[in-house]
C-alpha cells in the first residue's frame, strides 16, 4: 500500500486531505488484520474438529471408518 501511495501524483495529494488518507489507511489495515486473524482461528478450529471427528469414527467403528 505504501508503494502505491508514493506513486500517486501530486495532484491527488492537493485535492485529498492527508488526514483522510491516513484515516482510510488505518481503517483498511485494521479490517485486513481482523479478517486474517478470524480466518486463521477458524481454520485451526476446523482442523482440530476434523482430526477429532476422524478419531471418534475410528474409535466407534473401524470397519465403517475405513470404507
Amino acid at each position: 500500500m505504501f508503494r502505491h501511495l508514493t506513486k500517486l501524483s501530486p495532484a491527488f495529494y492537493e485535492k485529498t486531505h492527508s488526514g483522510e488518507i491516513m484515516s482510510r489507511l488505518n481503517a483498511d489495515t485494521t479490517q485486513i488484520k481482523a479478517a486474517v486473524s478470524t480466518s486463521v482461528s477458524q481454520v485451526l478450529r476446523n482442523g482440530v474438529m476434523f482430526v477429532g471427528a476422524v478419531a471418534m469414527m475410528m474409535f466407534t467403528s473401524l470397519n465403517l471408518a475405513c470404507l
